[in-house]
């Protein structure tokens, strides 16, 4: 089986309930979403748009790619129009490329002992399940050595889980997590559907699972996020549970994450209303290389 890779790397967590773990990343190709509006003055209105012009023949490596400042921050992984960036991988040699950025070969750390997570984002990783179902099996059966404590998968919460996938996460000794982040309209300027009953189903299949929201400081973009988690509550088996919901203040770069105002704004209304707070930690700690 043959996974499309963007890119593998060793870094750490900088978003949500693991923030500042140890992390190996491996990044796969594609997307269902573009999410054009992120960090636009109007996400809602496309024709205030500042363009962002990146010619596909100039860019020959990812080393080549700019700083994204607008709509979606890893467009060199979602967009068609820069497949030939990606690698096609078989799953076995995923592994080991993913393995061979552990110290000591490991997924934890000689030095301190610390856990080393393997977080398997994108674009949107479970487009690939059936690859995806692949790579969990072998490294659950530990074909090249330690298996990973935790393995995190960072979802926009569009796709269902198979039932064949699903199966593969029950049968998994190590911890599965889902990092959802499901789009506002008023953010994004991706206006769909969310899918509330696969978002409600990766809780099952899962060991622990969280909503990651970025969010503005608009009204409409507040309320629109109240609206969709009642329609979430409809359909969760227990209304009185909710996964925990991080809420991340919009922002791709360094200094717009260092934007006081605004992030102190949006933090203070989420401490208000009950959310947990996530900012980005990798922006702020190693700026805006691709890779970290």
């Amino acid at each position: 089986m043959t996974l499309h890779v963007s890119q593998i790397f060793y870094s750490f967590q900088g978003e949500g309930a693991r923030t500042g773990n140890l992390a190996v990343w491996l990044r796969l190709f594609g997307c269902n979403l573009r999410c054009p509006g992120f960090s636009q003055q109007n996400p809602t209105d496309k024709s205030t748009y500042i363009p962002i012009n990146i010619n596909p023949v100039d860019i020959k490596t990812l080393d080549d790619f700019p700083v994204i400042e607008y709509g979606c921050d890893t467009l060199y992984a979602i967009d068609p129009r820069f497949k030939h960036l990606r690698r096609d991988m078989k799953v076995e040699d995923a592994i080991k490329e993913v393995i061979s950025y552990l110290p000591d070969g490991k997924f934890i750390h000689p030095k301190t002992g610390n856990d080393i997570d393997l977080c398997i984002t994108g674009g949107e990783p479970l487009l690939q399940q059936n690859e995806l179902g692949n790579l969990f099996t072998l490294l659950n059966k530990e074909p090249f050595g330690y298996t990973p404590q935790t393995v995190q998968i960072e979802t926009n919460g569009t796709t269902d889980i198979s039932r064949t996938f699903g199966s593969i996460l029950d049968a998994c000794s190590f911890r599965t997590m889902f990092n959802i982040s499901p789009k506002l309209f008023n953010v994004s300027g991706e206006k769909y559907a969310w899918n509330y009953k696969a978002i409600a189903s990766y809780g099952y299949r899962s060991n622990y699972t969280t909503l990651k929201v970025v969010i503005n400081n608009r009204d409409e973009s507040w309320n629109e996020l109240e609206m969709h988690l009642q329609k979430l509550v409809d359909v969760l088996d227990h209304p009185d549970y909710m996964p925990p919901i991080f809420i991340m203040p919009v922002g791709s770069t360094r200094d717009q994450q260092t934007n006081i105002k605004e992030i102190e704004e949006i933090t203070k209304r989420a401490i208000n209303e009950g959310y947990h707070i996530s900012g980005r930690l990798h922006c702020l700690n190693l700026g805006n290389a691709i890779d970290v």
